[in-house]
């Protein structure tokens, strides 16, 4: 609701009256859906973080791993040695990332295309996609 009611004025004030957080939130959201990317591009995206969680769960349910372990050399130096749990790994990909999701996300990328037979491009797609994610959280 406006009240413009001179045809010269270039801008209008907005009635704020009831806005609410909540409201303004859901239009936030419905806003960053619809402007964010294209449908296929989010769709894509969804898929890969479909497919890693699931990916992960059969990881973590099939392993019989340590329980601490660490990210390999080859980590950035912050991350490099960085201990981390079973528990860490079960939730690398939830919207927070944690201590294991570098080792994780390098682990999926890797048996999406040495496993899978995949390119380049999948991996890069894996990468843009949880870094958007992450960043966006």
């Amino acid at each position: 609701m406006t009240s413009c009611s001179a045809p010269q004025r270039k801008y209008c004030r907005t009635n704020v009256k009831g806005s609410s957080v909540a409201n303004t939130e859901q239009l936030k959201q419905a806003s960053k859906r619809k402007h964010g990317m294209a449908s296929n591009s989010s769709n894509g995206y969804g898929g890969y973080i479909w497919r890693g969680k699931e990916w992960l769960k059969g990881l973590v349910e099939g392993s019989k791993l340590e329980s601490t372990l660490e990210n390999p050399r080859g980590c950035p130096d912050s991350l490099e040695g960085v201990k981390w749990t079973m528990a860490d790994l079960a939730h690398a990909f939830d919207i927070k990332p944690n201590r294991a999701s570098p080792w994780a996300l390098a682990s999926f990328i890797s048996w999406k295309c040495f496993e899978n037979n995949l390119g380049k491009s999948t991996a890069d797609g894996a990468h843009a996609t949880f870094k958007k994610y992450w960043d966006n959280s």
